[in-house]
């Protein structure tokens, strides 16, 4: 049964040998002794919103309120966000600044999307750690799919369910853009000329 971050298994034993979780009786009777172990483990909860994210909006943070709790304990050994749906490559980035107090260090993995976050922390400064990672789209023509963020977190043991949130990209239709700057010197009665023969025109 899951109920409160915790699996309770409840069962029989002829033995206390081996039953180890916390939440057993240890005092064995004799015969067949019932027993309840209480199995823990970190549990997210995100803010359930979807961040709108405008092209050249610049670093900006993916979920600022998503929070930790965890009854097994107080620190925690990782956790990683994964764009599992929409992710474009050489496009999309999360960033996480290691230039922090937590003592948490942040991978970015571009060929699968994941940051990855390690180092033994508590609760209170992974969920810190956590609200701080930003969405960044380098693209000055971004897909505009929405992306999906899958969150998990681990206490060195199991991980935490996993929790998602979302992210739309909107495009922005660019202006287009022009560059110049020849020079024509023109004589008197000279055919007509090119005025600027390196003249490009872009549009995204």
């Amino acid at each position: 049964t899951y109920a409160n971050g915790k699996f309770y298994v409840a069962g029989n034993a002829a033995s206390a040998s081996g039953i180890t979780p916390s939440g057993y009786d240890t005092v064995f009777n004799g015969g067949f002794d019932g027993y309840v172990a209480a199995f823990s483990f970190p549990v997210l909860a995100t803010t359930a919103t979807t961040l709108t994210y405008v092209e050249n909006s610049g670093p900006v943070a993916g979920d600022s309120g998503l929070t930790i709790t965890y009854s097994g304990g107080t620190t925690l050994t990782g956790a990683s966000l994964k764009i599992t749906a929409g992710y474009v490559l050489g496009e999309d980035v999360l960033a996480f600044n290691n230039s922090n107090p937590w003592g948490i260090t942040g991978t970015w993995a571009s060929a699968t999307g994941t940051l990855t976050l390690t180092g033994s922390a508590s609760v209170a400064n992974y969920q810190a750690a956590l609200d701080s990672v930003t969405y960044l789209n380098t693209s000055e023509n971004p897909s505009g799919l929405a992306r999906t963020i899958t969150i998990l977190t681990n206490d060195g043991t199991a991980n935490s369910i996993a929790k998602t949130d979302t992210i739309n990209v909107t495009p922005v239709n660019d202006a287009p853009v022009t560059t110049a700057g020849g020079t024509l010197n023109y004589t008197e009665n000279q055919l007509a000329t090119a005025i600027d023969s390196t003249v490009t025109v872009t549009d995204i």
